[in-house]
């Protein structure tokens, strides 16, 4: 990047704002000086961290809200992913967490797009079978995971609202759960919200804490569904936005945190649960805000099986304490852990189902040959009983394209598929994008590219193929500030690379099997306010 770090961005745990003026639960532009113990949601709005005991912690409960799941719907086909009506294609649903509803501004809104009829179905609290109602601020929509909890073949939606009032304790946060049905999402099953205060889940909701904050959402390999939300402001006692995850499986809720189910000490800025992801197998917990020691804000990532175990999930390590884990020893504000992404792995010579997943790790704040927060992504494998790295891609690393400027942020977002997740893995069917969306292109300021990679192949070979606003893949020229490769989503189609906030938000969805064979344009160009589509405030924002 051209400019010196000084008067572009500074890594801190941020979030990017809609103004394009910041980012990143890691790095900031434009903010005034002490501001640090702030956290910006999408919108640029400033949240204060956490204050005040959260309540009694319990290491898991029977009876949560979730049980017994919602009764299943007859007509659905199955076998899609993503597929709420059940007619065997795919749909996608996006997240515009700062839209307004009536007078209520940034209450938030989600809009599905069904693959086979073409149906545009625009959803928010209060209508369509949705639980409560619409208030502003709330961001409903702020995070999106998709699951098929009831098992009836019609994927079913978790939609955050993090910044929801629970009573009157602001910014506690909460989570809605559609059911899926022919007739389409909250067509069926009775909507189900859920907070700290649902009976069940072990804790009792308090200001700030962001109950909703991450998500994560899946079917284990036996087929049981399960939903993991992140509470990254969380606070215990002096442990100011310690942080804490509840992990929802049947009828039983488990709640991690440092100490319990977590390794180490709470501590303040730790931000557990502030990113999260699952496989089949695997549930990962990015820490961001994690010190090594006396190195600050260097981040970890803990991994789990789905095995509970004495109340509490199976642990299979934690990622990012140490050199022998990551290739480098921790830095200060590495952030390692602000993204997290997983993918069931099958090596060659092995059986079907066998507990593989492979993970990917940014770090984006890490400084590469004297470039501060180039980024790197760390990748392993990860069994039932641990871990190996394979290795830590940069953008110096040969394949991966570009190379390392200050405040790329590569790996600020990364995502993981596996298009065909029965069959012996190849570089063709896992693969990786990661978002540097601080890198510049074409004299444009932090217009930000997103790189595709083989998943799991080192040295990495295909080379890295580059989805950006150029010939050959994203229309029109690179906008400054626009930040590409910091909203992504996946489904074994397409990866969808959102640009929210550039004319009200566009989404563009890239089919995988086009990328394996290095062809980086758009399938489909979903754009807000044209055919049929709402108009957008952050259109994109989430991607389910």
């Amino acid at each position: 990047m051209a400019a010196s770090r000084s008067d572009r961005i500074r890594p801190r745990f941020r979030l990017w704002a809609a103004t394009g003026l910041v980012v990143v639960l890691g790095a900031a532009a434009g903010w005034a000086a002490g501001a640090d113990d702030l956290m910006r949601t999408a919108a640029g709005a400033v949240i204060p961290g956490g204050s005040g005991a959260s309540g009694a912690r319990g290491a898991s409960a029977q009876g949560s809200a979730l049980a017994p799941d919602a009764a299943a719907v007859a007509g659905c086909t199955g076998g899609a992913d993503s597929d709420f009506n059940g007619d065997g294609l795919s749909d996608v649903v996006i997240g515009d967490p700062d839209a307004a509803v009536g007078a209520q501004q940034k209450a938030g809104t989600v809009t599905v797009s069904y693959g086979g009829s073409g149906t545009i179905q625009v959803l928010s609290q209060g209508v369509s079978g949705v639980p409560g109602g619409p208030e502003a601020e709330d961001q409903f929509g702020f995070a999106l995971a998709t699951y098929d909890v009831n098992r009836d073949g019609c994927t079913d939606l978790a939609v955050s609202a993090p910044f929801e009032s629970v009573g009157d304790k602001s910014g506690a946060g909460g989570v809605t759960v559609l059911y899926g049905a022919p007739a389409g999402l909250s067509k069926g099953p009775a909507g189900l919200w859920i907070d700290q205060n649902s009976a069940g889940w072990g804790n009792s909701a308090a200001a700030n804490d962001w109950f909703g904050y991450a998500l994560a959402a899946g079917n284990t390999a036996s087929g049981e569904g399960f939903l993991a939300v992140g509470v990254p402001g969380e606070d215990f006692d002096a442990a100011f936005n310690a942080g804490l995850v509840h992990y929802q499986r049947g009828s039983a809720v488990v709640n991690l945190y440092a100490g319990h189910g977590a390794k180490g000490v709470l501590e303040t800025d730790d931000r557990l649960g502030s990113l999260l992801a699952a496989s089949p197998y695997h549930l990962a917990v990015g820490s961001p805000g994690e010190a090594i020691g006396e190195v600050t804000w260097a981040g970890v990532t803990v991994l789990y099986t789905h095995d509970i175990v004495d109340g509490l999930l199976k642990t299979v390590g934690v990622v990012g304490e140490n050199a022998s884990q990551i290739g480098v020893d921790p830095q200060e504000s590495d952030h390692l852990g602000k993204s997290v992404a997983l993918a069931p792995y099958r090596a060659p010579g092995a059986a079907a189902g066998t507990v593989t997943s492979v993970l990917a790790v940014g770090a984006p704040g890490t400084d590469v040959g004297g470039q501060q927060d180039a980024g790197v992504v760390h990748r392993f494998l990860v069994t039932s009983t641990g871990y190996t790295r394979i290795d830590s891609l940069t953008q110096a690393t040969p394949g991966v394209a570009d190379e390392p400027e200050d405040g790329d942020y590569f790996g600020d977002v990364v995502r993981l598929v596996n298009t065909r997740p029965g069959d012996v893995s190849t570089a063709q069917t896992v693969q990786l994008a990661v978002g540097a969306p601080g890198e510049d292109l074409d004299g444009t300021a932090d217009a930000g590219t997103v790189s595709v990679i083989a998943g799991a192949t080192t040295p990495v070979v295909p080379t890295n193929l580059t989805v950006a606003r150029r010939d050959g893949s994203l229309p029109k020229s690179p906008g400054t500030q626009e930040l590409l490769g910091a909203y992504l989503g996946v489904s074994r189609t397409n990866l969808y690379v959102s640009s929210p906030y550039r004319d009200g938000g566009t989404v563009f969805a890239i089919p995988w099997a086009g990328l394996a064979e290095q062809q980086a344009g758009p399938a489909r160009t979903i754009s807000a306010g044209t055919a049929g589509f709402p108009a957008g405030v952050s259109f994109g924002a989430a991607i389910g």
